[in-house]
């Protein structure tokens, strides 16, 4: 499905049933951070993903959809570096 394929444009919209317009807010916003580290792989950005996912136990299962979508199908070789482990 095109909803679960990448995309280099900020959802609009949460990818799971979040309820209320606040988590549908933090969806897009761990969205937008997702899009930010895979351009510059930095820790805060990172960070403040993870603390979301701390924060609001609602947007765990949301943060990890969006990153599956985010590194299926994505050849670039951005993913590569820094979606995906290489083996060594």
């Amino acid at each position: 499905s095109k909803r679960l394929s990448y995309q280099k444009k900020p959802l609009r919209i949460s990818l799971l049933n979040l309820e209320g317009l606040e988590m549908n807010r933090l969806a897009v916003d761990a969205f937008s951070y997702i899009l930010k580290y895979a351009q510059k792989s930095s820790g805060p950005i990172a960070q403040d993903l993870v603390a979301l996912g701390l924060k609001y136990a609602p947007l765990r299962d949301e943060i990890y959809v969006q990153l599956c979508k985010q590194t299926t199908p994505n050849n670039t070789e951005t993913t590569a570096k820094y979606g995906t482990l290489e083996n060594d």
